[in-house]
């Protein structure tokens, strides 16, 4: 086995570990040695942008637009993913989100529910022998629709919650972080596959991406939370208050899917592709646009959901049996 796929295989199984870990250490190093704190907002915005940026361009050279035709022959599916992405998640977001008295914590926690899923939630539709195709297709055209949603929504969020703040500084991080890796990744998917073909990418080039992504994502983890580690440490209450909340919107959009499924008799294998692309989100890119819109603190909810993201999704993956009982087989 490859060094690639050796420190792929170890990031992946270990995820949740190196999450946490890299949490309390930024907490650690960020109270008591606040280098970070101290660039200036306009270093730490660009320093977010270009992490945010690295952490997703892999994922979009893995993204199998090729694929993408095939989500017109299904787009029954395609769109009860992008209702739980766009309408269901946002909505509960907003109102479960009403006790968060900070208003520019409140309004990150808003962004990293209203961004799309990544790629590598494809991962843990593999793991639960989803719909694998459907769950390509979507994500693709989610991030595709996302980079008009998520600024618009954003903007009636801070309009709503009287924050001030331009449209524009809000779109820009979407376009630096969704579109230019987007199309960039895809141009270069192309041309490894004309040179190289769709093995060397989907096998030996594969596990390095995955691994970068995993990397990068941990830096910025690091970088957001040293940021405001102050501040967690004063008030944990905050921390405990952003993870539960996250969790109980992804329990509701769960039970509200498997109705959904149940009265629809959606087979197994789609439910579980439009599950975890509902209740899995890039927090890369709230993060880029929660720190370039609205500042520092906005960012806190987008470093901290990683640290239980993981865990909800394998706890669901746990409950394979009782999903096959209430979903079809088909």
């Amino acid at each position: 086995m490859s060094f690639g796929k050796k420190l792929a295989g170890n990031l992946k199984k270990y995820m949740l570990v190196y999450t946490i870990i890299t949490a309390l250490v930024a907490v650690i190093v960020g109270s008591s040695i606040p280098l970070i704190a101290k660039f200036s907002p306009k270093a730490f915005k660009s320093i977010v942008m270009l992490l945010a940026a690295i952490t997703i361009f892999p994922s979009m050279i893995l993204l199998r637009g090729e694929k993408l035709s095939s989500a017109l022959k299904r787009i029954r599916y395609v769109l009860i993913v992008i209702l739980y992405a766009y309408a269901l998640s946002p909505m509960l977001a907003y109102f479960v989100s009403a006790k968060i008295s900070n208003p520019d914590i409140r309004i990150g926690f808003l962004a990293a529910n209203t961004v799309p899923a990544s790629a590598a939630s494809i991962g843990y539709v593999m793991l639960a022998e989803g719909d694998l195709e459907l769950a390509t297709a979507s994500i693709f055209i989610l991030v595709a629709i996302g980079t008009v949603l998520i600024p618009a929504y954003l903007y009636i969020y801070a309009s709503m919650m009287t924050v001030s703040v331009p449209i524009l500084e809000i779109v820009k991080p979407v376009v630096a972080v969704l579109v230019v890796p987007l199309v960039i990744g895809q141009l270069a998917r192309r041309y490894i596959i004309k040179k190289k073909g769709v093995s060397f990418v989907e096998s030996e080039l594969k596990p390095y991406l995955s691994a970068s992504t995993v990397l990068v994502m941990l830096l910025l983890i690091f970088i957001l939370i040293s940021r405001k580690a102050v501040l967690i440490v004063k008030n944990p209450y905050t921390t405990l208050e952003i993870l539960l909340t996250y969790s109980s919107i992804v329990f509701i959009i769960i039970m509200i899917g498997l109705a959904v499924s149940k009265l629809l008799k959606l087979g197994y294998r789609v439910h579980q592709a439009i599950m975890f692309l509902s209740i899995t989100k890039n927090e890369s890119v709230a993060a880029a646009v929660a720190t370039c819109g609205f500042g520092p603190t906005a960012a806190l909810a987008p470093a901290l959901i990683p640290s239980i993201q993981p865990v909800l999704a394998i706890a669901y993956l746990h409950a394979e049996k009782l999903v096959k009982r209430i979903c079809h087989q088909a």
